[in-house]
C-alpha cells in the first residue's frame, strides 16, 4: 500500500495545496492528439488522486473518467458533471477495448507496474489514440539558489529515507522506463533536465506559482516522505518547519501568509501514440 492510499493521509491538504499544471503542459499534449487525428471524446486520468488534471481534461473531452486505487483521495476528488471516478489499479482499468481517446497520468506514473500498465493502455485506447504521462520534481524559487538547495536538501538528505522507493524514476524523469510505441516525444521544463537531448525543452514552465511561505510549507507536508517520516518519529522537531525557517530567513520575508515568492517545478511530459 502507499502512503497515499492510508486513511491517516491527509487528502484535503493534498487537494487544497497542490500546485497545479500550467496551460503550455496541455496545449502541448492537445496539439500532439490532434495531429495524430484523435477526438476529444473520452478521457481517462489514472491515478488522479483528487482529480486535479481530470477537472483540466473536462474543459477539453465531453467524458473524463478519473480512476485511483486510493479511496481516502477519491474521497476529496473535484466534481463535476462530465467527471466519473472509479476504484480501480492503474493495471486493471476498467473500460472496453479501443474505447478511449486519451490516457493521463500526473504524478503517478512512477507508482505502477509499467509492462502492465502498458497493456492496458494499448488495449484500452483507440488506434492512434494518446498516451500524456507528465510529473515534477522538487520545487525550485526564482531566481535564488540558496533557496533552492535548501528545498532539494530537504527533500533528497533529510527526507531521502522515507520516500518509497520507486520516486526515483520519477526524479530521473521517467527515462529509466521503456515505451513500448513507435511515436514517442519527451518534453521538458526546464534546459539542464535535457542534457541528453532526448526531447525539447518548453519555452513556458509546465508548473509556475506564486506561493507564500505558510502555503508553501503546507504544500510540503503534502509529500509521502514527509508522512511516513512524521509517522515514524512523531514526537520530533518538524523537517518542514525547520526548513521553512531557512528559507524565511534566506529571502528576508517579514509576513509569512502575505509575502509572496515565485515557484517552478521541473517537470517531464511524454507522449506516445498508440500503434496498435
Amino acid at each position: 500500500m502507499t502512503t497515499f492510499s492510508r486513511t491517516t493521509f491527509n487528502a484535503a491538504r493534498y487537494r487544497n495545496f497542490r500546485p497545479t499544471y500550467a496551460p503550455a503542459l496541455y496545449d502541448l499534449i492537445y496539439c500532439f492528439h490532434a495531429e495524430n487525428g484523435g477526438e476529444f471524446l473520452d478521457a481517462v486520468d489514472v491515478g488522479t488522486g483528487n482529480g486535479q488534471v481530470a477537472e483540466a481534461l473536462s474543459e477539453k473531452f465531453e467524458k473524463v473518467h478519473g480512476t485511483d486505487r486510493s479511496n481516502i483521495m477519491l474521497s476529496h476528488a473535484v466534481q463535476k458533471p462530465n467527471i466519473d471516478y472509479r476504484e480501480t489499479p492503474a493495471e486493471e482499468l476498467p473500460f472496453a477495448d479501443s474505447s478511449v481517446d486519451i490516457i493521463t497520468s500526473g504524478q503517478a506514473f512512477h507508482w505502477f507496474d509499467h509492462p502492465k500498465f502498458f497493456e492496458e493502455t494499448k488495449r484500452i485506447l483507440k488506434p492512434q489514440g494518446t498516451l500524456a504521462v507528465f510529473g515534477y520534481s522538487y520545487a525550485i524559487v526564482v531566481g535564488n539558489k540558496e533557496a533552492s538547495n535548501i528545498i532539494y536538501d530537504c527533500g533528497v538528505n533529510e527526507l531521502g529515507p522515507y520516500w518509497e522507493p520507486r520516486i526515483s524514476i520519477l526524479n530521473n524523469f521517467y527515462r529509466d522506463v521503456s515505451f513500448p510505441f513507435k511515436n514517442v516525444q519527451w518534453h521538458f521544463s526546464h534546459d539542464e533536465l535535457n542534457s541528453d537531448n532526448i526531447g525539447s525543452v518548453s519555452p513556458l514552465p509546465f508548473m509556475e506559482q506564486d506561493m507564500t511561505l505558510d502555503h508553501f510549507e503546507t504544500f510540503i507536508k503534502t509529500w509521502s516522505s514527509y508522512a511516513n517520516y512524521r509517522e515514524k518519529f512523531p514526537d520530533a522537531e518538524d523537517p518542514i518547519e525547520r526548513m521553512a525557517r531557512k528559507l524565511q530567513e534566506v529571502l528576508g520575508l517579514k509576513d509569512r501568509d502575505m509575502e509572496t515568492f515565485k515557484m517552478q517545478w521541473p517537470s517531464v511530459l511524454v507522449l506516445a501514440e498508440n500503434d496498435k
